[in-house]
């Protein structure tokens, strides 16, 4: 769940893999901030690098 609202991060990231632009999202979901959703993104893209890292070293 985004915190301090009832709406899981998975939702997100379902939106986006059908195709919904953040802000279409973000307008369905008037509970969470932009910085919300960018906060889940950055923190989805460090796992990414970081995973990437280990796997070339």
């Amino acid at each position: 769940m985004f915190a301090g609202t009832r709406v899981p991060v998975q939702i997100l990231w379902d939106h986006l893999e059908s195709g919904i632009r953040p802000d279409e999202f973000l307008d369905d979901h008037p509970t969470l901030s932009r910085e919300q959703a960018v906060s889940e993104l950055e923190s989805a893209l460090e796992i990414l690098l970081d995973n990437t890292r280990e796997s070339i070293a």
